[in-house]
């Protein structure tokens, strides 16, 4: 494992860094790469909900959706929700309604983990302490399901339980403890919309002996789909380890024989959390290494998982600006939105294991026209239903949107542009791309205005 982090030496560093990244360890497309899973598995998890301006809520969703990510996992904090018992807030409802809008304008699903307990809830005993009563979860549950129905269907309840950091209950009791939470927050999830999937929380780690004292403890039947955070403490996810699997990517396939011990053969897996973190902490792993472990999970994932649905990398960016704090530095950015070569890595796996590729094309009328005259500029968009492209001139060394066209059923777009200055123009036409989609750009096309 490398050591230490990568000293970004200015734009062009980092660019060359990520492209050989990107080009050495990803050029070879499997032979595997067509899945069977109900949607694609990529997702991401952003930390939207808070005191934040629209801009970031904007510029996160984006770039989510540049990756190639299908979902984004967002923290639902009950205690701001709910401040008081039955009075619930409308703000905090209302940015998570905003975040559920945006993401859904760019192709995106939000899979929901409720986390934090109020004060009224536990006798002030602080956000992690469960509820003295679970009927008010329950409630709590019956309230959200229904609201969010056909805008949130999965639902994650509670956050690494098997730990006490997010789940402040001794271990011995934990697992009953967190059965009885689990059976009524499905109970009330069910009962504001049946369609609801609710996500067990996810384990840290493999930890099958825990999952086993939750099924010993009556969990079986109130959860659609098991939650893991499939962290390896820097390890790659080939790595094996025999002694104590719960510790690396492969472990998954032990909580896969442990739900099938249960009973529960044909139930689902969901990795709503794994990452590898850039710090100078323990455990740490290099930028290029992060790269090389995102690409390689899903690699894993579609090669030896078949049961694993979904896989979220935590997270979009570094949640601070500390190089020693470990926390802050598991993101495919940097704090400050620069690209950590493991963004374009995760991009790159989306393309290879499931994005589509697509095609666009360009044509003029013309291709002379006096100034003040305008030109058809016409096409046609393979390999997507629908969507939009934009029509873009050469400016410099960059290129510049003129017009953003709609592509109807046909797969067709024809827009009229007008130029009023003399010279050549060079154009083109962009697809940016979707969750399964690949971006395109067509050829250029020289324009001569007289």
């Amino acid at each position: 494992m490398a050591k230490g982090r990568l000293v970004h030496q200015g734009g062009a560093f980092l660019a060359l860094t990520a492209s050989l990244v990107v080009t050495m360890l990803f050029v070879v497309p499997p032979a595997h790469a067509v899945t069977a899973r109900p949607f694609s598995p990529f997702g991401v998890t952003s930390h939207l909900i808070g005191n934040y301006p629209q801009s970031r809520i904007d510029r996160e969703l984006d770039l989510v959706h540049a990756a190639g990510a299908q979902w984004v996992r967002v923290d639902v904090p009950w205690r701001f929700v709910e401040p008081q018992r039955d009075r619930f807030d409308p703000y905090p409802l209302s940015q998570l309604d905003n975040v559920v809008a945006c993401a859904s304008k760019r192709g995106l699903r939000v899979q929901a983990v409720v986390i934090e307990f109020p004060d009224w809830s536990n006798g002030g005993r602080g956000p992690w302490a469960p509820p003295a009563d679970d009927r008010q979860f329950e409630e709590f549950m019956r309230f959200m399901a229904a609201r969010y129905k056909g805008r949130i269907t999965y639902w994650e309840l509670g956050n690494e339980v098997n730990q006490s950091e997010f789940w402040e209950v001794p271990r011995a009791s934990s697992p009953a403890r967190y059965a009885r939470f689990l059976q009524h927050g499905y109970r009330g999830a069910k009962a504001g919309n049946p369609d609801a999937q609710i996500i067990s929380a996810g384990l840290a780690g493999s930890d099958y002996n825990y999952l086993q004292e939750l099924y010993n403890a009556g969990a079986k039947g109130y959860f659609d789909i098991l939650g893991v955070h499939a962290y390896t403490q820097g390890k790659s996810p080939f790595a094996v380890d025999a002694l104590t699997p719960s510790r690396t990517f492969g472990g998954l396939a032990v909580m896969k024989s442990t739900m099938e011990r249960n009973g529960e053969p044909a139930k689902r897996i969901w990795v709503t959390e794994v990452g590898w973190q850039t710090s100078s902490a323990t455990d740490h792993v290099s930028p290029e290494r992060q790269a090389q472990y995102t690409y390689d999970a899903y690699k894993r994932l579609f090669r030896d998982f078949p049961y694993v649905d979904a896989l979220f990398i935590y997270t979009i960016r570094d949640t601070g600006a500390s190089a020693s704090i470990p926390r802050d530095n598991y993101g495919l950015l940097e704090h400050d939105y620069r690209s950590k070569p493991a963004y374009a890595a995760f991009r790159r796996a989306s393309d290879v294991f499931v994005r589509t590729p697509t095609s666009v094309s360009l044509s003029l009328s013309r291709s002379v026209v006096a100034r003040g005259g305008r030109v058809r500029v016409f096409g046609k968009l393979l390999g997507a239903p629908g969507g939009r492209v934009k029509i873009q001139r050469a400016s410099g060394g960059s290129w510049s949107t003129l017009r953003t066209v709609p592509i109807d059923a046909s797969g067709a777009y024809s827009t009229l542009i007008g130029f009023d200055s003399a010279g050549t123009r060079r154009l083109r036409a962009v697809y940016a791309g979707g969750p399964a989609r690949r971006p395109s750009h067509s050829g250029t096309r020289a324009l001569t205005v007289r």
